[in-house]
């Protein structure tokens, strides 16, 4: 049931695999390693129930660094969606472990709507992580410091841990740590365990993982682009 709702989007999310081929394609002036964002609406029935998705919708930034938004089929144009899934290219091993990301994505998105009402989440709710787009531009918008960057996978946040770990445990977490810190020793004991308990791989398996997630995520950070809040 998972994959006839989410399973274009999930080829979307690996689309920069060679042997993908993405349903929607990225428009011209979005480059390879550009950031574009993801977005399937999601109703539900009086039941709670999943009752339709729309195609995969595209948000960007135009040569202008003004931020475009490509929409496709929706089957209730005049209706809010009851949520929204909103995802970047990543490395996701499998449509199991892509069930968990867009499940995390929405808890992230709650964070996020407690942050905007000025209220601290639940403590289940205190993750790190990509949630709601435009409520994140506030975190990276200098002129509101109130905001700290929950939408960093790694930011130093007391009480906030990335709470995903990619299909690899603890070693996944490690690996999109080291990717997300310049400054991460991999060479440290600490980390270097999660990836070669027994001593004996010289950090192969380390640059295995390393090398699958950085491939999909060259650079899904909108930080250098519009931070501007609609207000209207």
């Amino acid at each position: 049931m998972f994959e006839s709702y989410f399973g274009d989007l999930y080829k979307q999310v690996i689309g920069k695999h060679p042997d993908i081929e993405p349903p929607v394609e990225r428009p011209p002036e979005v480059g390879r390693n550009d950031f574009i964002l993801f977005v399937v609406d999601v109703y539900l029935d009086d039941e709670n129930n999943i009752e339709a998705v729309s195609d995969i919708h595209l948000v960007y930034y135009d040569d202008e660094k003004s931020q475009q938004e490509l929409r496709n089929d929706d089957p209730f144009e005049e209706r809010s969606p009851d949520a929204s899934i909103q995802v970047v290219s990543d490395f996701i091993p499998s449509l199991e472990v892509f069930r968990e990301y867009v499940l995390y994505n929405l808890r992230c998105q709650i964070r996020d709507c407690y942050h905007e009402m000025g209220m601290e989440p639940p403590e289940e709710y205190r993750v790190l992580g990509r949630g709601d787009h435009e409520i994140a531009k506030r975190y990276r918008n200098d002129d509101i410091p109130q905001y700290d960057h929950y939408h960093d996978e790694h930011a130093d946040i007391p009480g906030y841990e990335l709470d995903f770990d990619y299909g690899f445990g603890e070693l996944g977490k490690a690996s999109a740590k080291s990717l997300a810190d310049d400054e991460t020793d991999r060479s440290d004991a600490e980390i270097q365990a999660l990836f070669d308990p027994t001593g004996t791989n010289d950090g192969g398996l380390l640059d295995t993982v390393l090398e699958a997630i950085s491939n999909e995520r060259t650079d899904n950070s909108e930080s250098d682009n519009d931070t501007t809040l609609d207000t209207e």
